[in-house]
């Protein structure tokens, strides 16, 4: 359980990334 919580942390910061990216190429 704590290694899966490791992923989720160590994916979270690209994810939001690549959300903020495709809103910016959005507009």
């Amino acid at each position: 359980v704590m290694e899966d919580r490791l992923l989720e942390t160590v994916a979270a910061p690209p994810f939001i990334v690549l959300l903020l990216s495709v809103q910016t190429m959005l507009r």
